[in-house]
């Protein structure tokens, strides 16, 4: 069968024209899609954008929130910092009157540098405080204040003379006139020296309690002083004064310390997850509301404008809470002062503060009246009348010597900031939630030194025994000789006064009344029995500014004192003689010892000194601002040479809400020091009683009775303290402390008067015009040529050298916003951001793993911190989403 063959012909035109035909259209289609695609890559690299946009924007505004919180921090403990050298300041005062204004009449005081009692002071040797042309009488060598008019040069001045001869009592020569006539003469003498005595007694005593509890109130000055010259007293007394600014700080504190808004806050109604107004926080006019609202509209301005709102109305600001810190003692060092009734209790978040109450004894001449029976004395007469100085203590139970920082609790302000944003292209069906972390906190600056040792304690005072000893200069010891009287102080061979042997040259004589070892409390709201006194010093400007020369934590002074060229006695504060000379050269003394002397040397004893510089904040003001040339904030403001700071005493929402707050404290606090006090009532009462048995042994009944009345005036003859009255020492003092109303005869009680004082301040002025209870007043008191470069020293919280932009100690660096130089030192905190890591738990930041907290005097830094940040309450993502 033959092949079939099939031939194909392609018609190559007609194919190439029928394929066109087919693939027409498909650039098209691919252009079209190709449009599509860089339109949506457009659109969401445009929305990309926006939302970076907003999140920067965001972040920048939760960022000026978390700043303008930090800040308000920073000026609150620049606020702190400035009251707490005030608080210095009024302690330097009351030593300036106790070591100088009345110890004048001590020669080794008169002419500090050149002849004391018992050598020649030089340079290299300590003060001499002894009494009397021989210090052999005077066994302790701390001051008395023993006052004697400088004016009336003609008189002895009894001050310096320790012991007063008494009058003899002659023999009878046998004629009865005469023998008469010579008795009525003695006795007469002898009761007008008795009497003369015992008025020097009254005078040193009201006026060393006018210097620490006198009001300032004239009219209650005249009332305590009476006829006593009058040196001093124009200002309130230490513990008063250093009472109000304790009371101050810790309404700042309690500013600081307002918990966390953690439930969200918005300027509209109606956002998800906001439950507060802005506008509620603002109506209320409270200064505790201020970081909050300081933040809030320092991030909402910084959100959009009046025509793109759309973040603005929907911005939302968390506050996120630090661990609450509390402490588990009642009235430990932490919140003494704070009332239980506190709104939010004793709760520390942000700042904590421990008040140092130091239990202080200062003394004065008492001139006790005693004699000699005519078998005892040398000349076989009786000797009556003698006035033989007794050393006796006012407790000062309880003094604030300032607050402590309590390193483990940071200051510091983190938030969280929410806001909704929609966008060009949203593919969502609602706006998305952006969200913000931020944290700042403030730097550079400082409360004060740490003086005693607080950091382990809650509820004592201790020695601070770890190096460098801050405590030694500011407090010592003291330890008697029991064994000692006041006859065996003077030469007991030759004046055998066994009538006068069990009186004791200091009251109170019990050495479980004083600091004897840095193992005892020396003060703060332990039980009483187990608290000691100590006898305040000070470090006022020591040529040596390295505080490790201190030779050991406590310096105590025991009887028949070491030479005074002891290294112990060398360092001890005021018994350093070049401290001592440059202390004592405050005041430029006349014939008499005018007020205007008195005030003038105040302000200079209030100068700061290099010592302060070195470990407080100087408040300066803005004319001394201006005069250095550096930024200022405004934090001072300067009227008629005094400093004024805001700083409430009492006020709405605040800790304290009225006077009766504060007086309710002030009674509470007292009655906790109601067993020291009744201790040392009782050691009046066993003088009295040593009185009394002299009485017995009396040889005339004139001499009987001077015993009596010396007695009384020390300790009425009532078995029990309820009974004492307001003729004693005793009873006046007891009712001066513990007194709740006024009482025929009896000075008025301090809660009483301070309470007339806070009164007068909420009515808007004050007796005195010394009380504000919004703002703190204090002179500036800066002595010397106050010349740019010395002024500058005042600046310590910060002074940048060439490698953090500042220049010399005189130069400064290009402030670009103000274009000219400026310097860069200051005298206040600063705030800078920090990352949120560093707060957390488990965070790998600076202050809690991997570096210790700076704990002053010692390398084992704190490990950690007690209030961290509580992320969890604000934020249900990981850490890890936040941090990266």
């Amino acid at each position: 069968m033959p092949k079939s063959t099939i031939t194909v012909t392609f018609d190559h035109n007609s194919l190439a024209k029928n394929s066109s035909s087919s693939q027409r259209g498909q650039i098209t289609l691919f252009f079209a899609l190709s449009i599509l695609m860089i339109i949506t890559l457009i659109a969401f690299v445009i929305n990309l954008g926006l939302f970076v946009k907003a999140k920067i924007n965001l972040q920048n505004a939760v960022d000026a929130a978390a700043w303008a919180g930090a800040a308000t921090q920073s000026r609150q403990l620049t606020d702190i910092a400035y009251l707490n050298w005030e608080m210095r300041n009024v302690y330097k005062e009351w030593m300036f009157k106790y070591y100088v204004l009345g110890n004048l009449s001590a020669r080794g005081v008169q002419s500090p540098g050149t002849k004391g009692n018992n050598l020649d002071i030089a340079k290299g040797t300590g003060m001499d405080f002894t009494l009397g042309p021989s210090a052999s009488k005077d066994a302790y060598n701390f001051p008395t204040v023993c006052i004697h008019s400088r004016a009336r040069s003609n008189d002895n001045d009894v001050c310096s003379v320790y012991t007063i001869p008494g009058l003899p009592r002659l023999t009878s020569p046998g004629f009865n006139t005469i023998d008469e006539t010579t008795s009525v003469i003695t006795d007469i003498l002898s009761g007008r020296k008795a009497t003369d005595c015992s008025a020097r007694t009254q005078a040193n005593f009201n006026l060393l309690l006018a210097w620490i509890y006198g009001t300032g109130v004239k009219e209650k000055t005249e009332e305590l002083l009476l006829n006593t010259q009058k040196i001093g007293v124009d200002q309130a007394g230490a513990w008063v004064r250093a009472m109000e600014l304790a009371f101050r700080i810790r309404n700042i504190e309690y500013m600081i310390n307002v918990p966390a808004h953690q439930e969200g806050i918005c300027k509209f109604d109606g956002i998800e997850g906001c439950t507060t107004n802005i506008g509620a926080l603002e109506d209320e006019g409270s200064p505790r509301n201020e970081r909050t609202v300081k933040a809030f509209y320092s991030a909402y301005r910084n959100l959009g404008n009046d025509v793109d709102r759309e973040m603005k109305e929907s911005f939302v600001l968390t506050e996120i809470p630090p661990t609450e810190v509390r402490s588990s003692a009642s009235n430990s060092l932490n919140n003494i002062l704070i009332p239980s009734s506190a709104p939010q209790g004793t709760s520390k978040f942000y700042v904590d503060l421990k008040l140092n109450l130091v239990n202080l004894v200062t003394f004065y001449s008492m001139f006790a009246v005693g004699s000699k029976n005519a078998n005892e004395s040398p000349f076989q007469t009786g000797i009556e009348s003698e006035c033989q100085m007794v050393k006796v203590a006012i407790p000062v139970p309880g003094y604030p010597m300032g607050f402590d920082k309590n390193p483990e609790v940071l200051t510091y302000y983190a938030v969280k900031g929410e806001a909704s944003f929609v966008g060009l292209f949203n593919p969502f069906n609602k706006p998305i939630k952006l969200t913000a972390f931020a944290a700042a906190k403030p730097f550079g600056a400082r409360i004060g030194p740490q003086l005693f040792g607080t950091t382990t304690e809650e509820k004592s005072v201790k020695v601070r025994t770890n190096p460098p000893f801050r405590t030694y200069p500011y407090l010592f010891g003291l330890k008697l000789d029991p064994s000692i009287s006041i006859s065996q102080t003077g030469n007991v061979n030759s004046i055998q006064d066994t009538s006068m042997k069990n009186i004791p040259p200091i009251i109170p004589n019990d050495n479980e009344f004083y600091v004897t070892s840095q193992e005892d409390n020396v003060g703060g709201s332990d039980d009483a029995d187990k608290m000691r006194y100590s006898i305040p010093n000070l470090q006022y400007d020591p040529p040596n500014l390295n505080q490790n020369t201190y030779p050991s934590p406590l310096f105590v002074m025991q009887a028949a004192p070491p030479p005074l060229n002891n290294p112990e006695i060398l360092s001890a504060g005021l018994y350093d003689i070049d401290q001592f000379k440059s202390f004592f050269n405050n005041i430029s003394l006349t014939q008499e010892v005018s007020g205007e002397d008195v005030k003038n040397a105040i302000l200079n004893v209030r100068s700061p000194t290099r010592y302060e510089q070195a470990n407080y904040l100087i408040p300066t003001s803005n004319q001394i601002n201006n005069i250095v040339e550096v930024d200022s904030f405004g934090l001072v403001f300067d009227s008629n040479g005094e400093a004024q700071i805001y700083a409430p005493l009492f006020g709405d929402r605040l800790l304290y809400e009225n006077a009766n707050d504060i007086n309710e404290e002030i009674q509470t606090y007292l009655v906790t020091q109601k067993p020291s006090i009744e201790k040392y009532i009782t050691t009046l009462k066993n003088i009295a009683t040593t009185f009394r048995k002299m009485k017995t042994q009396s040889s005339t009944d004139t001499q009987g009775k001077i015993y009596e009345e010396a007695a009384n005036i020390i300790h009425d003859d009532v078995p029990d303290p309820s009974g004492l009255t307001c003729n004693s020492m005793a009873g006046r003092f007891q009712h001066f402390f513990l007194g709740t109303a006024a009482k025929a005869g009896c000075p008025e009680p301090l809660p009483v008067t301070l309470n007339e004082l806070y009164v007068a301040a909420l009515q808007g002025s004050s007796q005195d015009g010394r009380i504000n209870r919004q703002f703190h007043n204090f002179p500036l008191g800066f002595k010397g040529n106050n010349s740019k470069l010395e002024l500058l020293n005042n600046f310590s919280a910060y002074f940048p050298g060439a490698l953090t932009g500042g220049g010399t100690l005189t130069t400064g660096s290009i402030n670009k916003i103000i274009g000219r130089e400026t310097l860069s030192r200051r005298n206040f905190y600063s705030t800078k951001f920090i990352p949120l890591s560093s707060l957390t738990n488990g965070g790998n930041g600076l202050f809690i793993n991997d570096a210790s907290i700076y704990k002053e005097g010692g390398s084992d830094g704190i490990k950690g911190v007690k209030n961290t940040l509580q992320l969890e309450q604000v934020f249900s993502g990981s850490q890890s989403d936040i941090f990266q």
